[in-house]
């Protein structure tokens, strides 16, 4: 049977050692987590905005990559699995890239 005892001195004095390391390094983690979000916002607002200036067209390409990944599906449109739980492609998958290019050869041609 475990035996309560009341807390030393010397035990308080070694809680507050480490939450003098926990703390800051808790704050670096949260420090990278904000900066890296920043970063992704920064660089998609980045991105979208010269998909928009060469006039391309963004929500259609990704339309058309979405449309692919649901192709993947299963005929009754639940993922399939191989027996070491990779996700398999579906039988009427398509790649995406043969209608992306289509869709900007429209573009360029309409322009």
């Amino acid at each position: 049977m475990r035996s309560l005892r009341k807390p030393s001195r010397s035990d308080s004095l070694q809680l507050g050692e480490e939450s003098h390391i926990q703390v800051p390094s808790r704050l670096t983690l949260l420090l990278i987590i904000v900066f890296g979000v920043a970063f992704i916002l920064f660089l998609g607002t980045y991105i979208v905005g010269e998909w928009q200036r060469y006039g391309s067209p963004l929500e259609q390409v990704l339309d058309i990559i979405m449309d692919s990944n649901e192709s993947k599906l299963g005929a009754d449109g639940k993922p399939i699995y191989a027996d070491n739980g990779k996700f398999l492609k579906g039988p009427n998958y398509w790649k995406p890239e043969s209608k992306i290019k289509l869709l900007l050869a429209s573009c360029q041609a309409a322009a």
